[in-house]
């Protein structure tokens, strides 16, 4: 069986996806949408398939299997609607919305419609990742009490990121990786308690986007932890996009953009002593980087073929959402909130 495909918005990540679909022979690659009518031509040319400037026009025209939606997170709610009328699969680039209303209402139209939506939140699909939540199933590491995240980067290059209201900045467009990473391995945070900080770029008045936020939570009241992000990290030796983990048998330090995993165990007959372990036993795991990005396509086209549901479904991806809505609601406040996954 081979899939007819299509993409809509012809940016930087669809190039990624398109050079790893090429790798797989069940699928043809039928035709490319964007806006800016070039960068489809582009594609066009390089890739293949048939280029189009309105995704209206595209999905009228064409039979398609799937399609991939890479558009700027404020403009997906119309692609998807229309995608579903015609009963066409969607793979999604996170985050799923940019609000909790937005989220809610691509759920409905999904379960309605009766389509897989994968929601690309590639780091999950990292084999050390899957190593890692793999330990932790396991209790390799006991009982977790710590968490620290960090997605510490430079200002994406679009334009369009630069304003929250198109992108979300980066608390809801980069940072979701990590809220997604921490419900995935540990589950959702209760409650949530956030602050940002703002003024490096002041005399860009283009620029709409917080400088760095800083997020501590609560997974029931068992673990504790926080997250940080900034856009303003952008030498390559301050770059961290890492999950830091404390148990009381070991610890775990996971790399997922380097696709890299140490975890750190402490001898069993020492588990129980509160002193500082000298020699701890340390197994490295280290994967090539891409290994995530073909993961999760490969993973969407065999639910497409067996018709079954994505591991990151819109309902999965809408906790995400309502973390970090409810980390904007804290930051506007000064108060912890209760991250209430049934009220939005």
């Amino acid at each position: 069986m081979v899939l007819d495909l299509a993409f809509i918005g012809c940016g930087y990540i669809a190039k990624r996806h398109v050079k790893n679909l090429l790798l797989e022979q069940r699928v043809n690659l039928k035709c490319f949408c964007d806006i800016n009518y070039e960068r489809a031509l582009l594609f066009s040319k390089e890739f293949g398939g048939k280029p189009y400037k309105y995704y209206q026009e595209m999905l009228e025209k064409e039979s398609l299997d799937g399609v991939f939606i890479c558009t700027p997170p404020s403009i997906r709610i119309k692609p998807i609607r229309k995608c579903a009328e015609r009963e066409i699969n969607i793979f999604l680039e996170k985050p799923l919305a940019l609000t909790c209303q937005e989220g809610k209402e691509i759920i409905d139209i999904v379960r309605k419609k009766k389509i897989i939506l994968q929601v690309g939140f590639v780091y999950r699909f990292q084999d050390v990742t899957q190593q890692l939540k793999k330990s932790l199933e396991n209790g390799e590491l006991g009982r977790v009490s710590l968490i620290a995240g960090r997605f510490w980067s430079g200002v994406p290059g679009p334009e369009w990121w630069r304003d929250s209201l198109k992108s979300g900045g980066q608390l809801i467009d980069m940072s979701s990786h990590i809220f997604d990473l921490i419900n995935y391995l540990f589950g959702p945070p209760s409650k949530v308690c956030g602050i940002s900080s703002k003024g490096i770029h002041n005399n860009d008045y283009s620029f709409k986007v917080d400088d760095a936020n800083v997020t501590i939570f609560k997974i029931h009241e068992d673990i504790c932890g926080c997250v940080t992000n900034t856009c303003n990290s952008p030498y390559r030796e301050l770059n961290y996009v890492d999950l830091q983990i404390v148990g009381s048998k070991g610890s775990a330090i996971l790399k997922p953009r380097n696709s890299e995993l140490e975890i750190f165990k402490l001898p069993d007959k020492i588990v129980n002593e509160i002193f500082i372990c000298e020699s701890p036993i340390i197994r490295t795991y280290q994967h090539e980087k891409n290994v995530g990005y073909v993961n999760e396509i490969m993973h969407f086209i065999s639910c497409i073929i067996n018709k079954t549901d994505s591991c990151v479904t819109s309902e999965m991806a809408f906790k995400t959402v309502c973390i970090t809505f409810a980390i904007q609601e804290s930051i506007r406040t000064g108060y912890w909130i209760k991250v209430d996954y049934n009220k939005y």
